[in-house]
């Protein structure tokens, strides 16, 4: 399984709001409220050959209506406080050694009409486990 896929469950896991959690580009084909991850570098975050350690960003988007605009920002800030400074956490064959949000998160457009994101980004330190 990739890093992307095993984060996507490891932030299922933790369980914000119970919103179903998306990863990859693209926008959903669902209602307005779900979670979605997207790389920052554009692909799927690599490993060097023959290296087990690398250093992922991602984009941590929390779609919602512009109706519950203050609930989505509550809930990427929870997720954001669940996430800053993280250590040690082992996500499918990945740990994420440390985990660090850019800033806190912020509202922007949402890719529909009366859409929103309550939008974050964060970078980790990830070594491959096996």
């Amino acid at each position: 399984m990739s890093f992307i896929n095993d984060l996507k469950s490891g932030i299922e896991a933790l369980e914000v709001d119970g919103e179903t959690v998306y990863a990859g580009f693209g926008t959903p084909q669902r209602g307005f409220t779900y979670w979605q991850l997207i790389p920052t570098g554009g692909i799927e975050p690599g490993f060097a050959a023959g290296s087990t350690w690398s250093e992922p960003s991602f984009q941590i988007n929390r779609a919602a209506d512009i109706n519950t605009q203050e609930t989505a920002l509550e809930n990427a800030q929870a997720l954001h406080d669940l996430l800053q400074e993280r250590t040690g956490w082992t996500v499918g064959d990945y740990r994420v050694e440390l985990c660090r949000c850019l800033q806190p998160p912020f509202l922007r457009a949402g890719s529909k009409p009366g859409a929103v994101f309550a939008t974050f980004n964060v970078l980790m330190t990830v070594r491959k486990i096996s």
